[in-house]
């Protein structure tokens, strides 16, 4: 598989992360640590298992790992790893 199959998917990260700007100070996602991003996470996961409809919690979660992932790497390179 490759990046370019997951255009839907992509397209709907790119909605949910439209909407955390609208909502958000920017760069906030930057100060909270990978772990309290997964958290959060594994919080949407388990308000989809439950059948809550309220949003999309499968997108949502998928957008808190892939920031969890970016703010991870930020901080390595910053450590120089």
């Amino acid at each position: 598989m490759t990046i370019n199959e997951l255009g839907k998917a992509l397209t709907a990260i790119e909605t949910v992360l439209a909407e955390g700007e609208r909502t958000h100070a920017p760069g906030a996602w930057l100060e909270n640590a990978p772990e309290n991003h997964a958290r959060r996470a594994a919080r949407h996961l388990a308000q989809l298992e439950a059948g809550d409809r309220s949003e999309d919690h499968l997108t949502h979660a998928l957008c808190r790992l892939a920031l969890a992932v970016e703010v991870r790497e930020r901080r390595r390179e910053r450590r120089g790893r």
